[in-house]
């Protein structure tokens, strides 16, 4: 006998993400503090004053340990956030959306094909938090792809394309520069990155908590674990026809 589906809750996913948030940002705070360290350095060689051996080597040595602990937070931040958002897409199917755009396992996949990354996350990011609107009926309107969704959303993915994009730019122009004014240049669009992933990486806590909070609510609504919505069509108790066997784990309590 099959397993009847399972709405599982985001709760647990979600606190890692956000923890590993912070830490990219703090990777990233770290990051400027030390590039406005190099930018000092450049100044006084490109005016003719004295730098040390000393001063070189260590500068080149932070920079170094900046980019270990950056492809550390990325990668330990990227695969938390990508499980957690499995999940939500995951979930919004057994809390009553139809006709998704993409199966379970793009959610995962659309990160990793060029071009269709640019697109398709946030498309499902957009379909995760319409699904997951506590204020629709318990059986999702066949036009639900349709509604709009907020600013945060369109924010967070401009800051983390925005940011990627000119970390990278960066990361070249350093690598090339050859004589101090250019590695000036180098370093002003680096910081520029780190403040744009900064940013980012809090308008990315912001989506996470509030489409966490968004689907604990919607899975209240759909299994009867809650008070209904004023307005809504289903009572406490009742569920829409495809939805009588979904269960929640953990449980959701009244």
């Amino acid at each position: 006998m099959n397993a009847s589906p399972t709405f599982l809750t985001l709760r647990g996913r979600s606190q890692v993400a956000v923890a590993l948030l912070v830490v990219s940002a703090l990777v990233c705070l770290l990051s400027i503090l030390y590039e406005l360290d190099v930018r000092g350095l450049l100044e006084r060689l490109t005016t003719g004053q004295p730098v040390s051996y000393t001063e070189l080597t260590t500068a080149d040595d932070r920079t170094e340990l900046v980019g270990i602990l950056s492809i550390v937070a990325l990668i330990a931040t990227a695969s938390a956030f990508i499980a957690w958002f499995h999940r939500a897409y995951t979930n919004i199917e057994l809390l009553g959306a139809r006709d998704l755009r993409a199966s379970r396992g793009w959610s995962i996949g659309a990160w990793f094909v060029p071009i269709l990354n640019l697109i398709r996350p946030k498309q499902l990011m957009d379909d995760i938090w319409r699904a997951s609107d506590p204020a629709q009926p318990a059986k999702v309107e066949s036009d639900w792809r349709m509604r709009p969704v907020p600013g945060l959303l369109h924010a967070w993915w401009a800051l983390f394309l925005g940011g990627n994009a000119l970390g990278n730019v960066a990361g070249r122009m350093i690598a090339d520069a050859a004589t101090p004014a250019a590695r000036q240049s180098a370093s002003t669009w680096a910081l520029v990155s780190d403040g744009l992933l900064i940013a980012g990486a809090v308008a990315g806590i912001l989506v996470v908590r509030a489409v966490t909070d968004r689907q604990e609510r919607r899975a209240a609504r759909v299994t009867g674990g809650g008070q209904p919505t004023a307005g809504a069509v289903a009572t406490a108790g009742e569920r829409p026809a495809g939805l009588e066997n979904v269960t929640v784990w953990p449980p959701i309590s009244a």
